[in-house]
């Protein structure tokens, strides 16, 4: 399970993140949803570590995860598409993607539709 409790992050001295608590069972699918500039990147952010908090912890089934490196960053074209690839054969127990639609992964997701529909 993932969880974020009482997160805050500011950028340039402006609160983006106020005291979120979110929690993320095992097994389980979710979406950030909305327009463009409402802080859906952010909380992913905050909980790779790749932007300072001010307050508020994330943890992985119990194992608190402040502080620790991040393990990469965003790649752009077929480079994303390794990345998500490798990631996933090391059977992850959480896989965070940010726009996977977006971009480059545009086409993967439009083959994968099309596959599906063949079947």
């Amino acid at each position: 399970m993932l969880t974020l409790s009482n997160r805050s992050v500011s950028y340039d001295g402006s609160r983006i993140l106020r005291g979120v608590d979110l929690t993320v069972p095992k097994n389980s699918l979710v979406c950030l949803m909305g327009r463009n500039g409402v802080g859906k990147t952010t909380p992913l952010q905050a909980i790779m570590g790749l932007v300072p908090a001010d307050e508020g912890q994330v943890s992985l089934e119990g194992r608190v995860l402040d502080g620790m490196k991040a393990a990469g960053r965003s790649r752009a074209g077929q480079q994303e598409q390794l990345a998500i690839a490798r990631a996933l054969l090391t059977d992850p127990k959480i896989l965070i993607l940010d726009e996977p639609a977006e971009g480059p992964m545009a086409n993967l997701n439009d083959a994968v539709v099309k596959q599906r529909l063949r079947v």
